[in-house]
């Protein structure tokens, strides 16, 4: 599973695609969701909201909770949508090749 300290830089510090693009649909979907609940947000999915109702600072508070997430937040949570999209569209050459079509 990921490890904290990916998941913390997601908040913090501007992510790069060395930060992502190896990642498993999971990995991508769980680290995008983490930014959402620390936020306090409520989860309509029950897999999603069960995997942080165990985490003793998840918190659900609602559901629009665009205002609270950081400018560096915002662009992590498209970077990684960015590789979701990717998988799905390019599921064969997943993890071969980067968003953009270049070979690694």
């Amino acid at each position: 599973m990921l490890r904290l300290a990916n998941i913390l830089k997601l908040q913090i510090d501007y992510s790069q695609k060395d930060d992502v693009e190896n990642l498993l649909p999971a990995e991508l979907e769980f680290m995008r969701n983490e930014i959402y609940a620390r936020h306090g947000y409520s989860f309509k999915d029950r897999e999603d909201r069960m995997q942080f109702d165990s985490i003793d600072w998840y918190i659900p508070m609602g559901i629009d909770i665009r205002d609270k997430l950081t400018d560096i937040e915002v662009q992590n949570i498209d970077l990684v949508y960015t590789y979701e999209e990717y998988y799905n569209e390019s599921y064969d050459d997943y993890g071969r090749k980067d968003a953009s079509g270049d070979l690694d």
